[in-house]
């Protein structure tokens, strides 16, 4: 916007502003003058000429007068502003703010985007076991070094994913799962052959991909309670505190299968086949199991033109969540969404500004918990 635009604008709009009151003045001032000059009836009548139609010429004058003072005035700013270099400042109909369109994330974005996500289970790193293990060449069979008698059981189970490598959640580590475990030979079958030459650390796995979901709900918020002020009248609080927090997650699998159900449902349980293939199941309310028991942490990521978003900030980790089951699903010619839902808890190890946290994105930096002092 021209710096002659900007004083149009203004000089127009205050003038047009002051318009009415104007006109007001102009008509006593008429009347005034009618009721002196004009002749009277016979019973005393002045005779008024047509006020409505010299308002109307009135109105197109003093806009004709706002234009051209407008424009006068923009021309005299503009050289102004141009002789002595300055820059005026920006008007328009809304206030000075901050743009407030930096930071894209998992919220949102300054362009537009689709709101798909794919959804992991069971994301949080695990301790390495006690053992360091090899093979030789490539093989199904894993050999463990320094395993005390008959303490693999101890640390594994059949059917169990195991990851292989030093680094946690590489992408170059490798991923089976475990067929047969030889206490004998301190030794674990795969369902793949993997080639391990150097002695590496060996973590339980389970991270597990749910799928993608174009209807994935987070729902989150704080309660407060009132303060009142017993010295003040009415009903309206004198303050509020905040006394807690909530967050749930809704999601509906249109993929589902039993290794999928078994993680999302408490209380569904599957059997599989010797070669760890799930080909039965069943449901049951597991009473007395705390949700403390089966907490796991998720990680949200948001999906793009199919592809999955590589910068942390549009993936979000819930340290504590647990299957809340409440699940009605009907069977007919409709596609079948399996719908469940998750409560997310606030998390002890996840720490900032003495807040516990319900989540926060995978490049987040907390704050070490002091042990002196006990985290709200």
């Amino acid at each position: 916007m021209t710096h002659s635009n900007k004083i149009l604008f203004l000089v127009t709009f205050t003038l047009s502003y002051f318009m009415h009151a104007f006109e007001q003045i102009v008509q006593k001032i008429w009347f005034k003058a009618v009721e002196i000059v004009s002749p009277k009836s016979a019973l005393g009548v002045v005779y008024v000429p047509n006020l409505v139609a010299i308002k109307s010429w009135f109105r197109i004058l003093f806009a004709i007068i706002c234009i051209l003072v407008a424009f006068y005035a923009s021309i005299s700013i503009d050289n102004f502003a141009n002789n002595v270099n300055i820059t005026l400042p920006t008007f328009s109909l809304g206030l000075v703010s901050i743009a407030g369109v930096r930071g894209n994330s998992y919220w949102g974005s300054g362009d537009l985007m689709a709101g798909a996500s794919n959804l992991y289970d069971d994301c949080a790193i695990r301790p390495s076991l006690p053992w360091t293990a090899t093979t030789t060449g490539s093989s199904t069979t894993l050999t463990f070094s320094g395993v005390s008698a008959g303490s693999i059981a101890d640390h594994l189970k059949v059917n169990q994913y195991i990851e292989i490598g030093d680094t946690p959640l590489a992408a170059g580590n490798k991923y089976a799962m475990v067929l047969a475990i030889n206490e004998t030979t301190d030794s674990v079958t795969l369902d793949k052959a993997v080639n391990v030459s150097a002695a590496s650390e060996v973590r339980v796995f389970a991270r597990m991909k749910l799928g993608g979901y174009d209807d994935f709900k987070i729902s989150f918020g704080i309660s407060k309670i009132e303060l009142k002020d017993v010295l003040a009248a009415g009903e309206s609080p004198a303050n509020m505190v905040v006394n807690g927090g909530y967050c749930n997650i809704a999601i509906g699998l249109a993929r589902n299968s039993l290794q999928r159900q078994s993680r999302v449902t408490q209380g569904f349980f599957v059997q599989s086949d010797n070669s760890g293939n799930p080909d039965a199941f069943a449901w049951g309310a597991p009473i007395g199991e705390l949700d403390s028991q089966i907490e796991r942490e998720l990680m949200a990521v948001r999906v793009s033109g199919g592809t999955e978003l590589a910068e942390p900030q549009f993936m979000i980790r819930f340290f504590r969540a647990t299957p809340k089951v409440e699940s009605e699903n009907s069977y007919n010619n409709n596609q079948i969404f399996y719908q469940t839902m998750y409560t997310i808890y606030p998390s002890d190890n996840h720490v900032y500004k003495k807040t516990k946290l319900f989540y926060a994105s995978s490049n987040f930096v907390f704050d070490a918990p002091e042990a002196s002092e006990e985290i709200i």
